[in-house]
């Protein structure tokens, strides 16, 4: 989604231009109900590419500023010089360092969805394949999972979102159908290695899982880094924000788009997080003394409190970005 280059932006709303640096204040709590998040669709409607051969992708060598085709800083002063690529399937003892990698990168309450509580086991069993480790002198410095699902390449075909995308795969691999797209469920960087441009890197090795597998396409249900800052901003409305530059204003969404990654549609609905109100309290670290709708430290968007039904729920919304995969 690239205003500036004639593409498309969410239905019916301009992209806004910000000063690089400008922010809106946010984190209000806002009560009673409020009305949904706008819908959004795209008008593209292209079918994946197919990738025509295979990738070769361990190991990486890091020896000038470019790895997977994307930019990457200079190995010195200690920082990484060489990364390999090794899937799950291939170190199962490298998911050891996982707890470590994912401390503190997500709120609390992302990792109690449903849908991950019941399907996440797969990430690592049978689509042990399809996650990714990047290590650097023997250390795993990042992480990705992946899943394989048939997409139809229509916006109006993605998934739902994360849990949709999770539980495709599953059933598209339980009912024998063949994939035809990757989708990314999750990038990991390692909190002492943030900053050298290892985001881009397991961005790039995805798509080069995408066309080792000769898969079509690399999805990705993106969840903006500071969309949390902007809660009550509904997320077409967020997606749509620029900076002067001519960037996305989110880091991450920057990110996807630098390494070619473009904008399909808003995943309104793409995870749901349900528990009672004294769950809630802890996964948020506040109370919540009435009913109506919450703004949580990490959230994207308010958390309805129902405190006669004991239920706390939040419907996530994130932005599918699709990517080619890379080509041999």
């Amino acid at each position: 989604m690239i205003v500036r280059e004639g593409l498309d932006h969410p239905a019916g709303q301009a992209a806004v231009t910000l000063p690089v640096g400008e922010e809106e204040l946010g984190r209000h709590q806002r009560g009673g109900q409020g009305g949904a998040g706008l819908r959004h669709k795209s008008s593209i409607e292209s079918q994946p590419e197919r990738l025509l051969s295979a990738l070769s992708v361990t190991p990486i060598p890091v020896r000038t500023r470019r790895l997977w085709g994307f930019a990457h800083a200079d190995a010195e002063n200690g920082r990484v010089t060489r990364l390999d690529l090794h899937t799950h399937a291939e170190r199962p003892e490298l998911a050891r360092s996982l707890p470590e990698l994912m401390a503190g990168l997500w709120p609390e309450f992302v990792l109690h969805g449903a849908v991950a509580e019941r399907h996440d086991h797969h990430t690592s069993s049978t689509f042990a394949a399809y996650s990714l480790y990047l290590c650097a002198g023997g250390e795993v410095v990042a992480a990705g999972k992946t899943v394989p699902l048939f997409w139809d390449g229509t916006a109006q075909g993605l998934p739902g979102g994360w849990d949709g995308a999770l539980e495709r795969g599953v059933r598209d691999h339980l009912a024998g159908r063949a994939p035809n797209t990757l989708c990314a469920l999750g990038a990991m960087v390692s909190r002492r290695h943030q900053g050298q441009g290892l985001s881009s890197q397991i961005l790039g090795a995805m798509r080069a899982l995408a066309g080792k597998h000769r898969l079509g396409a690399l999805i990705a249900p993106v969840r903006p880094t500071r969309k949390a800052e902007y809660p009550l901003t509904p997320m077409g409305r967020y997606a749509s924000w620029r900076r002067a530059d001519g960037l996305p204003f989110d880091p991450w969404l920057r990110t996807h788009e630098r390494v070619g990654g473009r904008f399909r549609r808003v995943a309104e609905d793409s995870m749901t997080v349900t528990g009672t109100v004294r769950e809630w309290e802890g996964w948020a670290g506040m109370p919540f003394p009435d009913p109506g709708e919450y703004v949580v430290p990490g959230a994207l968007c308010p958390v309805t409190i129902d405190l006669d039904r004991d239920e706390g729920r939040y419907v996530e919304p994130n932005v599918w970005m699709v990517h080619k995969p890379l080509p041999d």
